[in-house]
């Protein structure tokens, strides 16, 4: 996997993380539902919650926010990410 996400740009660079405990929840049946691996992934990092979701979202507050968005499938982003970088 090649990742073009710069460092400190609150864009989800840091999934192994959310990996992990989706993992974990596998290998040690823990039959953790979504909602709460997302739970214990906040206070991990920003992105964690994100990253257990599949698809495209808008995150919001401290990472805990999460809703989906539909249909960009056929769309164009442009991200912009300024010279200086944000801790998440």
């Amino acid at each position: 996997m090649e990742k073009r996400i710069p460092m400190c740009a609150g864009m989800g660079g840091g999934s192994s993380d959310a990996v992990t405990i989706r993992a974990l929840n596998q290998l040690w049946l823990l039959t953790l539902s979504r909602k709460d691996m997302m739970d214990i992934g906040i206070p991990i990092g920003s992105d964690v919650p994100y990253c257990l979701l599949s698809g495209c979202a808008q995150v919001t507050g401290k990472g805990e926010v999460v809703c989906r968005i539909l249909g960009l499938l056929s769309s164009w982003v442009v991200l912009v990410k300024p010279d200086f970088g944000i801790s998440t």
